[in-house]
């Protein structure tokens, strides 16, 4: 499971930006070196610890000397593929915000911000080009790219996000149902999903392919240049993109112990899911509050429950009263 690596990234940099902002919140309108300095020693240093930490927990048992290229394009129904342009568009944006917040000048926070996006991204593909269970992946590095390039492109051209990347997750419980293997064995569907997404709360937010959902989030007002007063400005239109029964990379087929285990593509076919919904733009809420305003960008990268209509394969249009 590739993609809690890219997690890893996102939610250390949204502790750097908590702790930065912890003292005062109010970002600066003039540069204040002592910012800078603070903030690039702590990314910086808290950079090389969490890819030593990162080395020790995900890649110990896997690394190698030869540097080598895999091709993974048709795994999880490009769900992790999503996953890398959400996790370099939220590196990207965090980083930037700290660096405003620090008062550096627009043009160059944006470029702060690609870089340090650009750096967490490439630094992951780099330890999977030496693992031995995956390898560099120019797909990966496209939907890297295509992450830092929505960031900064709205920003150069808007000076704003007024389309952003969210996240959700409906945090599901799975069934104990046995499966038959070779060798007339028995393994069991939740043992399949704990192994590969974990059991904890934190560990299905990261992991679980099957409950989260990707969201590209649009705020209509920031596109209206007259907008009626009884618009809410920070009420959004997203397009959600999620996936069904993926217990594989390729396919739904494992092995577990000397035993093989496939499940049946009529009881569990993998299918694509669409969806619309209504979100939020906490950024857009009003508020005098630096605090909030700090919080507020933290909430943002995450999608509101509310309700949905889906489009899928399988199952046709279906309406969810509260889509999480």
């Amino acid at each position: 499971m590739r993609y809690v690596k890219e997690w890893f990234l996102v939610l250390f940099l949204m502790m750097i930006s908590f702790s930065t902002k912890a003292q005062l919140f109010k970002s600066s309108d003039t540069l204040i070196r002592t910012r800078v300095a603070a903030i690039t020693a702590t990314g910086l240093t808290g950079y090389g610890i969490g890819m030593v930490l990162l080395s020790k927990a995900w890649y110990k048992n896997s690394l190698t000397s030869d540097f080598h290229f895999f091709n993974d394009n048709g795994e999880w129904l490009q769900i992790d593929k999503v996953g890398h342009v959400y996790s370099a568009y939220t590196d990207s944006r965090i980083v930037y915000n700290m660096y405003k917040w620090a008062g550096v000048r627009e043009s160059k926070a944006v470029w702060l911000g690609i870089a340090g996006g650009t750096l967490a991204q490439v630094s992951l593909e780099v330890f999977d080009g030496f693992s031995d269970r995956w390898g560099f992946s120019w797909g990966d590095m496209t939907a890297n790219l295509a992450g830092l390039a929505l960031f900064g492109a709205q920003q150069h051209i808007w000076r704003d996000q007024k389309i952003t990347l969210k996240v959700s997750s409906d945090f599901r419980a799975y069934s104990h149902i046995p499966i038959t293997g070779s060798q007339s064995s028995v393994d069991y569907l939740d043992r399949r999903a704990s192994d590969l997404y974990g059991d904890a709360i934190f560990a299905r937010l990261l992991k679980d392919y099957n409950a989260q959902t990707n969201w590209l989030s649009v705020n209509p007002a920031a596109f209206i240049k007259s907008k009626p007063a009884w618009f809410p400005a920070f009420v959004n239109v997203a397009v959600g993109y999620s996936a069904e029964n993926l217990y594989g990379g390729f396919g739904n087929a494992w092995e577990f112990g000397s035993n093989s285990y496939f499940l049946n593509e009529e009881e569990y076919p993998r299918y694509r899911q669409y969806l619309l919904s209504l979100d939020v733009d906490f950024t857009k809420i009003p508020t005098r509050s630096p605090f909030l305003k700090t919080v507020f960008q933290v909430l943002n990268i995450f999608k509101v429950p509310a309700p949905a209509l889906e489009y899928n394969g399988h199952n046709g249009l279906q309406w969810h009263w509260l889509f999480f």
